[in-house]
């Protein structure tokens, strides 16, 4: 390698770190100032480009119908978000209040769950008494442990629903600024980019076009793959849990789903032991139909994974570890979705240069 390119490598490293500790600080002390805004601006900028190519169609001012657009995103994203926590909050009620009434009917599961495994013990001859060695009598070790853990429940739900309550002014001024700035920006969208443009040097302002393309082209591929894959495991979740007949499935299909895009964790974490407990119960109905879905969801997996993340995201299975386990020290838990964003995106911009440059 000549020493032009060993000069540009270290360069675009050097601009890579930067660029995440950049990132770091900034999310970490202003992005919640800043939020709204950030939020605004892509929705008026679609709100805006809808407006220049139906303007001449409708014979509507472009400022004016921006305006529109802006209130019909608002509107359908308002809408599903409130269809979709609306489903969420209610089968959270039903299971929070099956819980706490229910404390008996559990007891007798776990005693059935325990009572199956020394069935199982005594059948393949497998010696007895380990269990009681450590924690006595086990289903009044289990269900004082039971007990305890839905009491603890019970206590800790007023508190939870008190600081929900302390949140709603803020979260009530935070959608009442992003509404506000989604109309200011949808009005003044030029004069706004282009005030923004101006406060940047003119190197870095020739190289904005082009890195903001790269990035909204990695941003879209990035969401996309993600969003495809939890929605295809949601829905065959959803599926499966309706013909098992199983309680509040809409809620923890999405619960799985959702554990399923983080690394290592699977929907096998969830339903293994699940299919497990039930066959150990004597639900075997239950227990194999949770078995066959997972199988089912496993195969597709596989089939469809390499499809709709593989091309779409475009990075090796080494280069998403790392991203995951950098994100995850920089950022916490959500650093397992922002580090991959972060590592396609440089790739894109780094792609990119070498284009230019050549």
């Amino acid at each position: 390698m000549s020493d032009q390119k060993w000069m540009r490598f270290g360069a675009i490293t050097v601009c890579i770190a930067g660029a995440v500790a950049a990132i770091y600080l900034i999310g970490r002390f202003l992005i919640g100032v800043f939020l709204p805004f950030l939020v605004a601006l892509p929705v008026a900028g679609v709100a805006r480009a809808g407006a220049r190519k139906l303007a001449p169609r409708v014979r509507i001012g472009e400022r004016a119908l921006s305006v529109v657009l802006v209130l019909l995103i608002l509107g359908g994203v308002g809408g599903i978000v409130y269809l979709f926590c609306g489903r969420v909050l209610v089968e959270l009620q039903q299971l929070v209040q099956q819980l706490l009434a229910d404390s008996q009917n559990a007891e007798g599961m776990l005693a059935r769950a325990l009572g199956a495994l020394r069935r199982l013990g005594e059948r393949f001859s497998i010696e007895g008494g380990f269990l009681e060695a450590f924690v006595g009598e086990p289903e009044a070790f289990f269900a004082q442990q039971l007990r305890s853990f839905l009491s603890g429940l019970a206590e800790r739900l007023p508190a939870g629903v008190a600081a929900l309550l302390g949140a709603l002014p803020r979260v009530l001024l935070f959608l009442t600024v992003t509404v506000l700035a989604c109309f200011y920006f949808a009005l003044d969208y030029p004069r706004v980019t282009t005030t923004v443009g101006r406060l940047l040097p003119a190197q870095l302002r020739e190289r904005l076009p082009r890195w903001r393309q790269a990035a909204v082209e990695a941003a879209g591929r990035y969401l996309r793959a993600y969003f495809l894959l939890f929605l295809l495991t949601a829905a065959e979740l959803w599926l499966g849990f309706l013909l098992l007949r199983v309680k509040y499935g809409f809620l923890l299909s999405l619960a799985v789903a959702l554990l399923d895009l983080l690394p290592v964790l699977g929907v096998g974490t969830v339903l293994v032991p699940w299919g497990i407990l039930s066959l150990l119960m004597g639900d075997v109905h239950l227990g194999a139909g949770l078995f066959l879905l997972y199988g089912i969801i496993s195969v597709v997996r596989q089939v469809a994974e390499p499809h709709l993340v593989g091309k779409s995201i475009g990075l090796s299975p080494v280069m998403m570890l790392i991203a995951f386990y950098a994100g995850l020290r920089l950022f916490g838990v959500p650093g397992l979705f922002i580090g991959p964003g972060l590592m396609l995106l440089f790739k894109s911009l780094w792609q990119g240069g070498a284009q230019h440059a050549s």
